[in-house]
This record gives structure tokens, C-alpha cells and sequence, in this order.
């Protein structure tokens, strides 16, 4: 049914929703600042439950305006369910407040016995979710500014993780993120940590368990799960299913970002990715749970599932935080090779990248309803890309693996990296075998950080052996860092073709086009380029520190894995530890997209220059 109000009128009631709206998130945003912020007496819970119920109450009633201004009512509805379902929550904890009273609301009506803190915990929670969320998103749905054509998809990338870690550096600094009678983060360790798990790197300069409460976990649990996904793609995905889709530009720029070649397929894209992450994640805390059953944890784990919680995480994102008295050694679990198979697994399927697992994941439906029958025909298959990836990961982890046990098996070398040597492989009087050891730590230290034994004594040997391999990381768009396994096979394969004297690169029975081939180099000599100038800045602010350590630290950041050898960050200076939180955020977003969003590009001249020769050997 029509509306029969006039377009004066339902520009008017827009306004006002659209102030109301502003109001109320700014309102909650504050309120959830000041409560997991600051510690907040028993006095002023009260209060702020009744400030959260005034604001739950603006909000619905913004709601309202903004179903009445529209053509057809029932039809706006419909198409803004979720936001519709979140203005009946804020309405059902406003009926409840009233007919139950207190500061409890809908808590109140069913958990009387829980502690005051926790259900005003519980009613701030709920009003930043409905409220914040959805005007945020209806202001990126409406910004021209996001989708302008100046601005590059790679330039919203570095920014959108540069704001996060920003955002995160503040709630690192707030009291409550570190334990009581503990002191504050300075500046420097607060921007060092917080860009490291908004860029997924893992590399620390404190002990997460120790130095951080549990509120201060948290913020880096959520850090590593936005910097993830990516900061964009979760943005976009909640605009898109939340606040009723985006705009045709905000389309395109997102068919840029993940890399979608049909305009058409963003949205089940989107569904695809966060769908996917979440049921993996979710799937691999409740399996940690379960390998965790009766394990003796430290007090700085909060708890199996909190823990579970936090590692399923940060494995899947391969971000490689842990709370086990370090900040990327394992080594506490070898009495718990379920959990470090379940740890390796939800690194694989976050580091291979999301279009492997979506044609990985089309190809078995296709071989499933042939089989069965149902599908006439060949249907989709492993594409090139897929394939690239999933045999150099394997080429990779498995050479990587063979290096490190030749290298611990010599007399100058056993016991420095894999196995059960003086690193810590043993806990608990159970050895696990050294050949575990070293295809955890070849393939989770590649990407994500975690390694089976602290890596700080890592041999020389074996340092040069992960180095490539963080140098090269996992699958293009999954949550790896490094260069990418595809530009190291395209570049690998560009070597064979000079080698064998080929017209063309070739890969599985296909021919790929030159211009990979250019990028790929690219990126490699960018990404060597810009790790040579951070050991040298490094060098230089740290003249005392070993060279050879320097660089490892330097190709770890830059390809956000995590690992440390010798002098840990803690002990740098404030500089190289602003340093490496650049080169951490830079390589999140790609060395080359990088320059490419930060370099302004002039416009193709309409000639060519004649053509000329160069000795090259």
C-alpha cells in the first residue's frame, strides 16, 4: 500500500531519522567506550542502563520515521529486515524495562540472579549492535566518497587498516585492556600490538596472556578478525544484507576488491566469505573444546572455550597470537596433537585464499552430482588458479619441511627448530616426533606465525630455509601474508619458459597472459625491494642488534607471519618499532598495491617510443 504522504513531508521525517540515527550511535559508541573502557562504579549502572534504554527508544522511533517516509511501508520493511529486526529488539527491551524495571530490561526478565554488571553489560552490547551498526552502514551506503574514482580500492584497503589499528591503538591504551594493578601500554607497544593484529602478523612486544586482560584480548581477538577478513569486505558485507544493499559504485569498487569478475555475484561472493569463516571458526573452537577436554590451562587463558575461541581465531585468520607465555610458541600443546592438527587445518583453509576454496568447493558439488546422478555433463572443475596454489603450498610446505629435518638431523643443527630439541617440543614427559615438528613449522610458520617451539633459537640454517617461505606466504585473498604462492609460481614459471626457450608462460595444459607474468615480477621486486629498506632503516636504529636478525625480522613483518629470531621487538627501540608496525600495515595491504594506491599515475601517452635492445648476459 502506497504512502499518501507528499515528498516535503517524507524529506522531512528522512532528516529527522537520518539526526536520529547520528545521535543514537554516537550515544552508544560513547557509552560502550566508557563501560569496557574505564572501570565503572556499582552507582552508575543504573544510569547508564536508563541512557542505554533512552537511546534503544530514539532509535526505534527512527525507525519508524524512516518506514513512514517511504512509498510503500510494507515493501521498505521487507527489504530492511534486519534492521526491522533490530528495532523490535530495541522495542521489546524497552517493553521489558517497563513491565520488569530495574536496569535489567530483557536480562532482567530472565537471568535475575545475574550480577548487575553483566546485564548492563549485555543492554550496551545490544545498543551498540542496533544502533551503531546500521548507521554507519547507511552512511558508507550513501558516501561518494569511498566509490569515487580517485580513489583507488588499494588505497581503501591501506586506510581502512590503518584506521583500524588506530582504533585499536585506543582501546589498547584504555585502563581496562591490561589487569588490574598492571601498568598501562606505553604508546609505542599499544601502536606495535594493535597493528599487528589488525594487519594479522602476530608479532608482539609484550606477552598477550600476561600483559593483557581480558577485555585487552579481546580487542585483539576482534582486530585479527577484521583485519582478516579485511575491514572493507566486512563493511560492505553488513551493507549489504543489513541496510539493503549498496550503490552500483560501491558494486564496483567491491568487484575490484575481491577480485569477482561477475558484477553480478558480489553479494553470494560476500555470503561466501564471511559464511565461510565463520563456520570455520566456529567449527574449530568447538573442536579445540573437545581436544582440550581436562588440559590444565594458565590462568592468562580465561578459560577451554575462551581459549579455544581465541586460537580457532587466530589460526583461521593466521594471525598467530597465543596466550600460552609467548607469543607464537605452541609447544604447550604437544601433549595435545589433536589440537595442533585442528590449529594447522584452520590455518590451511584461511591462508589458501577464498576463490580456492570456492572452486575447491563448486568441484566437488559438480563431482557429487555426477555421481549421483543429478548433473548432466562435466561442470565446473579445478581452475588454473587453483591449482597453482594448491600444488605450490604443497611444494612448498613439503620442501620446507625435508630442510628443516635435514638441517636439525646434522650435529651442529639438532634441536635448534623442529622436533623435540632444546626449544620445548616435549611437555610433560610426551615427546612428539620430529618430523611433526618440522611440517607444523614449515607449513604454519610459512603464514601464520604459530611455530611448534618458540623460534627466538632458530639456527641460521633454519632461518634461511623459513625466510623464502614467509617471503612467499599463502594463497591470493585469504588471510596470508607474504607475496602470494601465485606470484611465485608465475614467476617461477616465467624462469622455465626463458629456460626452455618457450614462446609462452604454460601451466596445466593453459597459457597465461603476459601481463601476469609483469605483475608478478613486480611484486616480487617491490616486496625485496621495500624488505631491504626496513633492515636497513632497522640497521640503522638498531646498530646493535644482529644484521642477519634484522632482516628476519624485517621479511617476517613485511610478510606478516610473526616469527622472531635473537633480539625479540620488545627489546627495540620506540623508532624500529614504529618501523616495523609500517612495514606491517604495508604488507597487509601488498607492497605493490601499496605503491600503486600511494604513487599517483599519470595518464598513458597516445604514442610509442621506437623500440630498442639492452645486453642482458
Amino acid at each position: 500500500m502506497a504512502s499518501p504522504l507528499s515528498e516535503n513531508v517524507r524529506a522531512t521525517l528522512l532528516y529527522l531519522a537520518n539526526v536520529l540515527l547520528w545521535l543514537c550511535g554516537l550515544a552508544a559508541l560513547g557509552m560502550a567506550v566508557w563501560l569496557f573502557g574505564w572501570p565503572v562504579s556499582e552507582h552508575w549502572h543504573e544510569p547508564l542502563a536508563q541512557a542505554a534504554r533512552l537511546v534503544l527508544l530514539l532509535f526505534a522511533l527512527q525507525a519508524a520515521l524512516r518506514a513512514g517516509a517511504s512509498r510503500e511501508p510494507s515493501r521498505y520493511l521487507w527489504r530492511h529486515k534486519l534492521e526491522t529486526f533490530f528495532a523490535l529488539v530495541a522495542v521489546a527491551e524497552l517493553l521489558a524495562g517497563v513491565f520488569y524495571g530495574g536496569a535489567h530490561g530483557i536480562a532482567g526478565a530472565f537471568a535475575s540472579g545475574v550480577k548487575s554488571r553483566g546485564l548492563v553489560l549485555g543492554v550496551i552490547s545490544l545498543t551498540l549492535l542496533t544502533v551503531l551498526v546500521p548507521s554507519l552502514l547507511r552512511g558508507l551506503r550513501k558516501s561518494t566518497f569511498l566509490s569515487s574514482r580517485n580513489l583507488s580500492p588499494g588505497l581503501v584497503m591501506l586506510g581502512s587498516f590503518a584506521l583500524l589499528a588506530l582504533a585499536g591503538t585506543l582501546a589498547l591504551l584504555t585502563p581496562n585492556a591490561t589487569p588490574a594493578g598492571a601498568p598501562k601500554l606505553s604508546l609505542p607497544d599499544a601502536i606495535f600490538t594493535a597493528t599487528s593484529a589488525a594487519s594479522v602478523t602476530g608479532l608482539t612486544v609484550i606477552e598477550t596472556g600476561r600483559d593483557l586482560s581480558l577485555v585487552g584480548q579481546c580487542v585483539v581477538l576482534g582486530l585479527a578478525q577484521l583485519g582478516g577478513l579485511g575491514v572493507m569486505t566486512l563493511t560492505y558485507f553488513f551493507a549489504y544484507f543489513i541496510t539493503g544493499g549498496v550503490t552500483l559504485r560501491n558494486r564496483f569498487a567491491l568487484q575490484e576488491l575481491l577480485s569477482e569478475d561477475n558484477l553480478g555475484q558480489v553479494g553470494a561472493v560476500l555470503l561466501t566469505i564471511v559464511g565461510f569463516t565463520l563456520c570455520c571458526e566456529v567449527a574449530g573452537a568447538v573442536l579445540l573444546c573437545a581436544a582440550l577436554d581436562g588440559a590444565t590451562l594458565p590462568a592468562e587463558a580465561h578459560g577451554t572455550v575462551f581459549f579455544a575461541v581465541f586460537h580457532s581465531v587466530m589460526a583461521f585468520c593466521n594471525a598467530g597470537f597465543s596466550t600460552l607465555g609467548g607469543s607464537t610458541g605452541l609447544g604447550a600443546l604437544t601433549v595435545r596433537p589433536a589440537a595442533l592438527l585442528i590449529i594447522g587445518t584452520l590455518v590451511l583453509a584461511g591462508g589458501v585464499g577464498f576463490p580456492v576454496v570456492k572452486n575447491c568447493w563448486q568441484a566437488l558439488l559438480g563431482r557429487a552430482g555426477r555421481a549421483l546422478g543429478l548433473r548432466a555433463g562435466n561442470g565446473p572443475r579445478l581452475n588454473t588458479n587453483t591449482r597453482l596454489v594448491l600444488w605450490t603450498t604443497l611444494a612448498l610446505s613439503v620442501g620446507g619441511a625435508l630442510a628443516l629435518l635435514a638441517i636439525d638431523a646434522l650435529p651442529s643443527g639438532a634441536g635448534n627448530f623442529s622436533g623435540t630439541g632444546a626449544g620445548g617440543g616435549t611437555t610433560g614427559g610426551s615427546a612428539t616426533p620430529r618430523w611433526a615438528g618440522a611440517v607444523f613449522d614449515a607449513f604454519a610458520g610459512r603464514t601464520a606465525g604459530f611455530t611448534f617451539n618458540n623460534a627466538a633459537g632458530t639456527s641460521a640454517a633454519a632461518a634461511l630455509v623459513l625466510m623464502p617461505l614467509m617471503f612467499v606466504g599463502g594463497g591470493p585473498s585469504g588471510t596470508a601474508g607474504g607475496i602470494k604462492t601465485t606470484t611465485f609460481a608465475v614467476a617461477a614459471l616465467a624462469l622455465r619458459r626463458v629456460l626452455l626457450g618457450r614462446r609462452d608462460i604454460e601451466a596445466f595444459g593453459r597459457r597465461l597472459e603476459e601481463g601476469v607474468a609483469h605483475r608478478a615480477l613486480a611484486a616480487l621486486f617491490a616486496a625485496l625491494g621495500f624488505i631491504l629498506l626496513v633492515t636497513l632503516v632497522l640497521c640503522v636504529l638498531e646498530p646493535a642488534r644482529d644484521p642477519f636478525d634484522l632482516a628476519f625480522a624485517a621479511v617476517s613483518a613485511v610478510s606478516t607471519c610473526g616469527l622472531t629470531r635473537g633480539t625479540p621487538p620488545a627489546q627495540f627501540g620506540a623508532p624500529a618499532k614504529l618501523v616495523l608496525a609500517a612495514a606491517m600495515l604495508v604488507g597487509r595491504a601488498g607492497v605493490l598495491t601499496a605503491l600503486l594506491a600511494l604513487v599517483p599515475r599519470p595518464a598513458p601517452p597516445s604514442f610509442r617510443l621506437p623500440e630498442t635492445s639492452v645486453v642482458i648476459n
